[in-house]
C-alpha cells in the first residue's frame, strides 16, 4: 500500500528535504561559472529533473516494496546521481561544492527515515562516485572545448 510508505515519513523529513534541496541549489547558484550554451544547460537540468521526479513518484508515493532499491550498490537510482554530477558539471559548479553537495546529500539519505536510511554502505560510495565521475566527465570535456582552467574551488 502505498499510504504505508508515505506515513513513514515524518514532517520534519520533508523540512530537511527541503533544507537541503535549497542549501545545494544555493551553493551551486553561487559558484557556478556560465560556459555551457543556456540551452544545452537547461535540458540537461530539466531531464535530471523530471527523471528525478517520476522515479520518486514511482518509489515513495504508488509504490509500497522497496525491494530493489537501495540494497545493492547500483540501483535505478544510480542514473539520478550520475545525472546529478552531470548538472553540476554542465554548470560548472567547482569541484569542492560538488563533493560537499553529494557527501551532504548521502549524510541526508543516511539520517532521514524514509529517504535511504536502509542504503547498504556500498550504494551509498557507487552515488558518490557516480555524481563525481558524471561531473569530471563534463568538466574534462568542456575544459578541452574551451580551455578553461579545473574548476576546484
Amino acid at each position: 500500500m502505498a499510504t504505508d510508505v508515505q506515513s513513514s515519513f515524518k514532517w520534519y523529513s520533508w523540512l530537511f528535504l527541503g533544507l537541503e534541496l535549497v542549501w545545494s541549489l544555493g551553493i551551486s547558484l553561487m559558484t557556478h561559472k556560465t560556459i555551457a550554451p543556456p540551452s544545452v544547460r537547461w535540458i540537461i537540468t530539466a531531464a535530471f529533473i523530471g527523471l528525478t521526479l517520476t522515479f520518486g513518484l514511482i518509489d515513495f508515493v504508488l509504490s509500497s516494496d522497496s525491494a530493489g532499491r537501495d540494497d545493492t550498490p547500483v540501483d535505478r537510482w544510480t542514473i539520478v546521481h550520475t545525472l546529478a554530477g552531470v548538472v553540476f558539471g554542465i554548470w560548472l559548479v567547482p569541484l569542492i561544492y560538488v563533493l560537499m553537495i553529494v557527501i551532504m546529500w548521502e549524510c541526508f539519505e543516511f539520517s532521514v527515515a524514509g529517504f535511504g536510511d536502509q542504503e547498504v554502505i556500498a550504494n551509498r560510495g557507487v552515488d558518490i562516485g557516480v555524481a563525481v565521475g558524471g561531473w569530471l566527465i563534463v568538466v574534462v570535456a568542456l575544459m578541452a572545448i574551451n580551455h578553461v582552467p579545473f574548476p576546484l574551488a
